[in-house]
């Protein structure tokens, strides 16, 4: 047999199974007579719970901010747009003004944060269903 074939082999013999290499099971080895460590460390779950909801707590932000840019300019223009229709007379930026702060306390722009919500209960919703049914 080649040398390269039995190192290969030899290698192979010292690497843990699939089923070590998935998690399933842990294995120790030693560095030192008396002295266990791991050979790998688990991801617990729970700090994937933790990245998935802090990686779309910032995809959800990025999602809001721009729905509510958006959205504040729709309504800027329909506003430009009723005064050049209708009024043209006074303070056109007044009037825009006005329009924009009555927006900002309306049930839409508050309707906005379900962004935020939705995604979050469905995904609690999947994950009972996932592990309790």
């Amino acid at each position: 047999m080649a040398p390269a074939m039995a190192l290969s082999r030899d290698r192979m013999a010292r690497l843990p199974n699939l089923a070590v290499a998935l998690g399933r099971q842990s294995v120790y080895h030693e560095e030192k007579p008396g002295r266990a460590r791991r050979a790998s460390t688990p991801e617990l779950p729970m700090a994937a719970l933790a990245r998935l909801l802090l990686i779309l707590f910032v995809v959800l932000s990025v999602v809001y901010v721009s729905l509510s840019f958006y959205s504040r300019a729709i309504r800027r223009d329909k506003l430009e747009e009723e005064w050049d229709e209708e009024i043209r007379s006074g303070d056109r930026e007044a009037f825009i003004r006005e329009g924009l702060d009555d927006y900002d306390h309306s049930l839409r722009r508050k309707l906005i944060l379900g962004v935020y919500v939705v995604p979050i209960v469905l995904i609690g919703i999947i994950i009972y269903f996932t592990n309790y049914n």
